[in-house]
């Protein structure tokens, strides 16, 4: 029997990388939710988790052989995804993010929202292809507007 990553193995070790490029607790509390909970990444790991099992003893060499491509391209995939993801949220937080975020709080303070929202813009800046992917438009000056 084949061992593969479990799907929440891989998910959690995704949303670890995600949140490297990120300096702040709200840009890193953020994404690491974001990738954790998102449908879309859960379920593809899901599928590489299949296609990694697959049992050569039980199967074909075709189907194998089949199951090894397609684990290899859902890993490459999954890694758009979670870009997507991370777009996404960065969009959120600069969309959402306002003095409701640090007057409601004891622990948020307004220099780390604008400091989040600094970095979200950044992220998305240097992520043009994965923002237009999810539908985030990234225009001159790190401005964002959501579609």
């Amino acid at each position: 029997m084949v061992h593969a990553i479990s799907p929440k193995s891989r998910v959690e070790s995704l949303a670890n990388d995600a949140v490297e490029p990120f300096g702040t607790d709200i840009m890193i509390d953020r994404v690491t939710v974001a990738v954790e909970d998102s449908h879309k990444v859960r379920t593809i790991a899901s599928l590489i988790e299949s296609a990694e099992i697959v049992d050569t003893r039980a199967f074909s060499d075709q189907t194998t052989e089949k199951a090894v491509d397609v684990s290899k391209e859902m890993s490459e995939e999954i890694g758009n995804v979670v870009d997507e993801v991370v777009a996404e949220e960065c969009r959120e937080v600069i969309d959402e993010s306002g003095p409701s975020w640090w007057e409601e709080s004891d622990v948020i303070m307004e220099e780390m929202v604008h400091e989040a929202v600094e970095e979200a813009a950044a992220w998305l800046s240097d992520h043009r292809d994965a923002a237009d992917r999810a539908g985030v438009d990234v225009e001159g000056g790190g401005a964002i507007a959501p579609r």
